[in-house]
Formats: C-alpha cells, sequence, structure tokens
C-alpha cells in the first residue's frame, strides 16, 4: 500500500483537514493528489493563472493578472512541487515533497519564502499498513509548531484526528463518521477538554458528491446551511449557502479537465477568471 496522504494540499496552508469549496474537510480515500486539483489523465504540470474579471456587455473578460501557480506531478499523479508568482512574476512561496524512490512513501514537505529561504517542514509518521497517524508542522528553527495525530478503524477510515499545539497541548480534535466507502458524512468538533463545539452533517448525490450540508451548535441548533450543484463532468457550479452564494462555469480541453473557470462571490459582489495550461505525460 502507498504510504500517501491522499489529496495531501487541498489547500496551500498545509492543513490537512481545512474545508474546501464544496464544504469538505476530509479528503477522500484513495484519492491522489490529481484528483483534489480536478484533474484527469497523466497530468505532468499544471500552470494556474488567477485574474480579476470585468463584466462587460454581459460577457465576462480577463482583468489585471493576480497571481499565477504552477504544479508538478508524477506519472503517478503525487504532487512534486507547487510555486505561487505574484502578477510581477516573483516567487512568492514554494513548496516541495520529498518522497522516496519509488514514491510510495511521502517522507516530508518542506515550505519556502520568496527568497527561497526554508518556512516550515513537515513531517509524517504511518503505521503499518500506510495510514497517516501523524503530521507535524516546524519553523524553520526546528521548533514544533503544531501536531495533528489520526486514528482509523477496521476499514482503514479516518474516524478522529487530534489537534496538538507545539507545546503539546491537546487544542482540538474531531471525531468523522463515513458512508461505506469511506467518505465523510458527519464531523463533530470539540474543545480540547472536550466540549462540544459544533457539529456538521452532510448529503451525498449517488456519484458521492456533496449535495447539502448544515452545521449545528453544540445544542443542535442549525447555524448555517449550504446546497451544491455539478455539471456533468463532476465540477461544482453552484454553492449556495445561507448568507452566501457562488457560481462556477468551466471550458473544457478534450479530457475534460477544465482549463478556463469563471468563479462569481455574490456576497463580495467578486469575479475572477482562473485559466490552467496543462501538460501531459
Amino acid at each position: 500500500m502507498t504510504k500517501r496522504i491522499g489529496a495531501l494540499l487541498l489547500v496551500v496552508q498545509l492543513f490537512l483537514f481545512s474545508c474546501n469549496p464544496t464544504g469538505e474537510t476530509q479528503a477522500e480515500p484513495g484519492q491522489n493528489d490529481l484528483l483534489a486539483y480536478e484533474l484527469k489523465g497523466n497530468v505532468k504540470e499544471v500552470k494556474e493563472s488567477h485574474y480579476e474579471a470585468t463584466n462587460l456587455n454581459d460577457n465576462i473578460e480577463k482583468g489585471n493578472l493576480i497571481e499565477v501557480l504552477v504544479r508538478n506531478f508524477t506519472p503517478e499523479g503525487l504532487l512534486i512541487e507547487e510555486a505561487t508568482y505574484n502578477a510581477e512574476g516573483d516567487m512568492e512561496e514554494r513548496i516541495v515533497n520529498f518522497w522516496n524512490d519509488s514514491y510510495s512513501v511521502l517522507h516530508g514537505t518542506i515550505v519556502y519564502d520568496s527568497d527561497n529561504n526554508m518556512m516550515k517542514t513537515i513531517s509524517y509518521e504511518y503505521d503499518s499498513i500506510g495510514n497517516l497517524v501523524s503530521n507535524t508542522q516546524f519553523d524553520s528553527y526546528n521548533k514544533r509548531l503544531l501536531q495533528i495525530t489520526n486514528f482509523y478503524d477496521e476499514n482503514n477510515y479516518l474516524t478522529q484526528s487530534n489537534d496538538y499545539t507545539g507545546t503539546g497541548y491537546l487544542g482540538s480534535w474531531k471525531i468523522f463518521t463515513n458512508d461505506e466507502m469511506g467518505r465523510l458524512l458527519e464531523e463533530y468538533s470539540f474543545e480540547g477538554t472536550g466540549e462540544l463545539v459544533s457539529y456538521y452533517i452532510l448529503d451525498r448525490d449517488e456519484n458521492g458528491n456533496i449535495i447539502e450540508g448544515v452545521t449545528y451548535d453544540s445544542e443542535g441548533t442549525p447555524q448555517y446551511s449550504h446546497t451544491n450543484e455539478y455539471d456533468q463532468h463532476g465540477n461544482l457550479t453552484a454553492w449556495v449557502g445561507t448568507s452566501e452564494r457562488e457560481l462556477y462555469n468551466y471550458e473544457y480541453d478534450s479530457l475534460n479537465n477544465w482549463i478556463r473557470k469563471e468563479v462569481c462571490l455574490f456576497s463580495s459582489n467578486t469575479r475572477f477568471i482562473i485559466e490552467r495550461e496543462i501538460y501531459y505525460y
């Protein structure tokens, strides 16, 4: 079994269980990093350019360049490196993953700043069958910043995640329940002292896509809800929350990978255009 995290960098900030745009907080079992970035086929490199957008005569046009992200993958679909550049072409951050020679074990991750100085590192530990049991983040002086430890059931599905501070204090923890394929259905968040903070219940369609999610407070009162819609390729087209709405429109290449994505955030009246240049093995 390949010892890896599955959708390692859903977010650049390197918090492995942070929320993504669909409201999901847990990496899907069996995912490689290509799936996490909505990519199909033997992708080698993706250059992703983010632009402001303007609405001219009901047509959305590209405005100023915001940033460019370049990601490189192995033939197995594992992320090797991700670099972020500003509009002037200067590198702002670089993330590098270190694997063994056969790309079956992820040893660590290093994050570099704009001057190519090391900002932080992440080390990983696995159990005997390859489940990620802990990841620990250190600063540039090798001081521990945080640690996440994971627990699994007999099906090797993630059931609990504990977050510890750099000094080893249990700051918070989460309990997960999953469907028969290991996909997240419920998430319960607790303070380190054991008090329930909130919980999140979601519903999926026959393809496993999240179509609805509701967040409740510790008393069971609904606090926030959202619904999702998808196109025929499984990409999110609408995210409608209690007080927010986001719409997404795509153009695809011959392998059904999106190469242009229009984003409309109604709460802030903001539009973006993201274009991708995809290179295959």
